[in-house]
């Protein structure tokens, strides 16, 4: 092996790298490093443990975790490239994954239920018959849906039944037991996001509404019935405003709840008359700083807008296949069928 001087290891760490983490449909998961200088892509590891697709992916430099329909979350160690473990207290497919300066993490699924972990290397302290709780990724709290909930105990109390208030405690808190084990009427939490002071949090379920949490207390503050379903929600990188996200546009409200603007994709009409409907549908959306977000729609565009005076600034065309490349596919597909 050759040993690197001390300039080599610098030119090294300054060189401008990006890892990108990648999950696919056929139950895998790798990371790959592009070296920016010199144009080079190397593999860093791959991990095929998981028995379904993967759905969600979080990646914080030290540890990528990711989670899919197997309803399990595993957990890869970057710097030894060595798998670390699972999660198993989800009881659905996994919906979405985030962590929060590198020292907690939560996750969402199918079955309605928030878990917060804590994250592994994130504190070095020590608990009395532990040895170190670093070590451990342990659930500090679970947070779900309890619309259901109240309604039965709404109903309990609608049927006049006469028995001592601790037996109906008892077959309360046993009914919600079930409930909880059971996983029944919690509706699917499609996506969250955690503010970036750590204390609140947004999410939308499939119920068609958005839940605001204390994350101190680990309880559902408000419930906000939206009119029409949301694919997305995000805070900004300040925490000044935050966005939810429909098929066809982003709507920018500030952290009191006032609208402060309406972004749409920038559409091409069809004979005068009718919408691109590719381009009008949103797939993916991301703030790039606290003033500009990107929005992807079906046709392979990316489009950095500014918020405030709602004008495309940018648009990447990475994505989109040219009409060069159009007749190249064409002509292979025909020669494939001539051959056949």
């Amino acid at each position: 092996r050759k040993l690197l001087t001390s300039s080599e290891i610098m030119e090294s760490s300054q060189r401008d790298t990006l890892s990108v983490v990648i999950g696919t449909y056929h139950c895998t998961v790798a990371q790959f490093d592009f070296d920016l200088e010199i144009g080079e892509c190397t593999r860093r590891w791959v991990d095929d443990t998981a028995t379904k697709s993967i759905s969600s992916i979080v990646f914080n430099g030290f540890f990528g975790i990711f989670g899919g329909n197997d309803e399990l979350v595993r957990i890869v160690n970057v710097a030894s490239n060595q798998s670390v473990g699972a999660l198993h207290e989800h009881q659905g497919s996994i919906t979405h994954l985030e962590t929060f300066q590198n020292t907690h993490l939560l996750s969402s699924s199918d079955d309605g239920k928030i878990y917060i972990w804590e994250i592994g290397g994130g504190h070095k302290r020590k608990i009395k018959g532990k040895k170190n709780m670093a070590k451990s990724w342990e659930c500090l709290c679970c947070m779900h849906h309890l619309y259901n909930i109240h309604q039965k105990k709404s109903n309990n109390k609608g049927k006049g039944k006469n028995k001592k208030r601790n037996n109906a405690d008892d077959e309360e808190a046993q009914a919600l037991q079930l409930e909880l084990s059971s996983n029944r009427g919690h509706a699917k939490i499609i996506t969250f996001s955690v503010h970036p002071s750590g204390r609140l949090m947004l999410s939308i379920d499939a119920k068609h509404e958005m839940k605001i949490w204390d994350l101190i207390r680990a309880k559902c503050m408000v419930t906000i019935k939206m009119p029409k379903p949301a694919i997305d929600i995000r805070w900004s990188p300040n925490g000044l405003t935050y966005a939810v996200v429909r098929d066809s546009k982003a709507l920018i409200y500030t952290k009191e709840g006032v609208l402060h603007k309406v972004i749409k994709p920038v559409m091409r009409v069809i004979d005068d008359e009718f919408y691109d409907r590719y381009q009008s549908t949103i797939v993916a959306f991301a703030y790039v700083t606290f003033d500009m977000v990107a929005i992807a729609d079906m046709s392979a565009r990316v489009v950095v807008f500014d918020i405030d005076t709602k004008t495309p600034l940018f648009r990447l065309s990475g994505h989109e296949v040219s009409d060069d490349d159009d007749d190249d596919t064409n002509g292979e597909q025909q020669q494939q069928q001539e051959q056949e």
